[in-house]
């Protein structure tokens, strides 16, 4: 019975983001994530059960990481109560102090709040680690997408601290500490969205604007080349082409190009594109 509730409690597991394995299913107002095998029951002790076995009178399973969500049998004691609240006050985390710590972030958040109320989960809720490989640098592996909210330079924004911050700062601030005045952190990859640790670094104003001329992205790029481009310059030259000879519409010539008919007229006019 064990093995068919073993094989639905994985569905719910992250074992990508950091060395905790963290649960993705439901969770309790500590944090915990809670799984039903019948009854519902605390997922780390589930797992506890399952793969070490029954858990002594006296004892509970604890945290080594202090990941209250972690799922990690190697992250996982048999302790008594009083050693639990020992060590919950040796690492900080004493009652009324901050939930969870350890690695990517997870001590944001002050005070014993809501689960999906922790500043670090909804931050992480919004990250797609399946992002794209940069071809310029392939070595750094695949960007971290930030799917939410973005500005118009297409960064991410999160409410950090009380106020709205570009969301790979805030994963710098998390993982790599503070940012010296006079520096910013710039993207190895040069994908905006990107919030990747590794593919961040710091670096003046200045080096951000010699790095964007010398890879091409700055503000000569047009056409097709232009990030927020959504047609390409074989469209646009077929659409003058084709209105050239004088026997079709803007309207027409749009249906063909797959074009509107204000945007094949401002192609037409050279209001845009104006450099084919």
């Amino acid at each position: 019975m064990n093995s068919i509730y073993e094989q639905r409690f994985w569905k719910y597991v992250d074992m990508d983001s950091c060395d905790c394995h963290l649960w993705t299913g439901g969770k309790d107002w500590c944090g915990y994530g809670m799984f039903n095998a019948p009854k519902s029951i605390r997922a780390h002790i589930f797992i506890y059960k399952t793969l070490v076995g029954p858990i002594p009178t006296g004892y509970i399973v604890g945290h080594l990481c202090n990941v209250p969500c972690c799922v990690n049998i190697e992250h996982l004691v048999c302790i008594t109560e009083k050693e639990n609240a020992e060590y919950r006050v040796a690492c900080g985390r004493a009652r009324g102090g901050k939930i969870g710590s350890g690695d990517f972030g997870w001590s944001w958040d002050n005070g014993r709040k809501k689960p999906y109320d922790v500043p670090a989960v909804r931050f992480w809720s919004y990250i797609d680690r399946n992002g794209p490989v940069p071809s310029h640098v392939p070595h750094l592996g695949n960007c971290w997408v930030w799917i939410a909210g973005k500005c118009r330079f297409g960064y991410g924004t999160f409410r950090y601290e009380g106020r709205m911050r570009y969301a790979h700062c805030v994963m710098w601030l998390e993982h790599r500490g503070v940012i010296p005045e006079g520096l910013n952190v710039l993207h190895k990859c040069d994908t905006a969205a990107c919030v990747r640790p590794d593919h961040l670094e710091l670096g003046t104003i200045l080096r951000n604007n010699q790095q964007r001329e010398e890879r091409g992205r700055g503000n000569q790029q047009k056409g097709e080349a232009c990030g927020k481009s959504t047609h390409t310059n074989e469209q646009v030259l077929k659409a003058r082409e084709l209105y050239q000879r004088g026997v079709m519409s803007y309207r027409a010539v749009g249906e063909i190009v797959g074009a509107s008919t204000y945007t094949v007229s401002d192609w037409i006019k050279r209001k845009t594109w104006k450099h084919l």
